[in-house]
């Protein structure tokens, strides 16, 4: 994978989306969540690599928006089917691109 990627993360606050900033240190990063201070807080954490984000994920415009400044994508949110149609993986995709990262 080119390391030189932008690395999208759904639900950067959650399990899934920090074990893929951790891992991914680096790449850079945008992360988006509802929370923005927790995403903030995983950003610190990180390091500079990382950066939180807004976006409406229920605007279809905000998402595209999002997705287009990324070259690999990750939504790690419960609801994925809000998300269909825009390129975001999965939950079980999600899991498979941590496992690929850890490698």
């Amino acid at each position: 994978m080119n390391r030189s990627s932008t690395f999208g993360v759904i639900g950067g606050a959650g399990s899934t989306g920090k074990a893929v900033a951790w891992r991914s240190t680096d790449r850079a990063i945008l992360i988006d969540g509802s929370k923005f201070a927790n995403l903030e807080a995983v950003a610190a954490d990180v390091g500079a690599a990382v950066s939180a984000v807004r976006i409406d994920v229920r605007d279809p415009q905000s998402l595209e928006k999002f997705c287009n400044r990324c070259s690999v994508l990750v939504n790690s949110v419960a609801r994925v089917s809000k998300l269909k149609g825009h390129g975001c993986a999965s939950g079980a995709e999600s899991s498979a691109i941590t496992s690929m990262l850890q490698a």
